[in-house]
């Protein structure tokens, strides 16, 4: 599981406190992440050198997949999620960073789940702001190494692309039972991963 995965690498106490932070607010709420006071210096300690020995989209497609086709289809649509989450502009910022990583994650789960609108750039870049302050917050995530740290990333982008491409498909061509099955995905996702109830959470505008 993705939970007891971050527990071995990053501490118990660290998943934790990540979690706490998504439930009090510091994740998206009806409100937007609550950041009261100006920020600290960042330490980025989300932040890894990538190394070409990390192939994620390979391994979630050896694991999901049940035939050589759905091997291949699931590492490829995984693959293609990452680049088109690293070549849009307003995620410079983002690449190489596991904050990115979870904020795109936690925002598209939210928006597909509860099939609603996306947050405005403003909203979008707190929300980044504050996975980037919580994973600042963590000691142990600085111990991490950059293949450590770009598993996670790689997983959380793969784990966004999934519930992506049905929902993207069903709206597409209308499926209402297609796009049920998108939602219930990003649903249990979201619940898997942070421990958050994607009905609970409304992205802010």
């Amino acid at each position: 599981m993705m939970r007891q995965a971050m527990i071995n690498q990053f501490g118990k106490e660290a998943v934790e406190k990540a979690e706490r932070d998504a439930k009090a607010g510091k994740a998206p709420s009806a409100s937007g992440p609550q950041i009261t006071s100006a920020p600290p210096t960042p330490k980025g300690y989300g932040k890894f050198k990538p190394e070409k020995s990390v192939n994620v989209a390979k391994s979630m497609g050896e694991t999901l997949g049940s035939t050589p086709e759905e091997k291949a289809m699931i590492s490829t649509l995984i693959k293609a999620t990452k680049d088109a989450f690293e070549a849009q502009p307003e995620t410079k910022a983002w690449r190489n960073n596991v904050a990115g990583a979870l904020a795109f994650f936690m925002i598209t789960t939210v928006v597909v789940a509860n099939d609603a609108p996306e947050p405005g750039d403003a909203a979008t870049e707190a929300i980044f702001q504050a996975f980037n302050q919580s994973l600042d917050d963590l000691p142990d995530f600085a111990k991490a190494t950059n293949k450590e740290k770009q598993q996670l990333y790689d997983t959380l982008i793969g784990f966004t692309g999934l519930p992506l491409a049905i929902y993207t498909d069903a709206k597409e061509r209308g499926d209402a039972e297609q796009l049920a099955q998108s939602k219930e995905l990003a649903a249990n996702l979201l619940q898997l991963v942070l421990k958050v109830d994607a009905s609970k959470i409304q992205l802010p505008k």
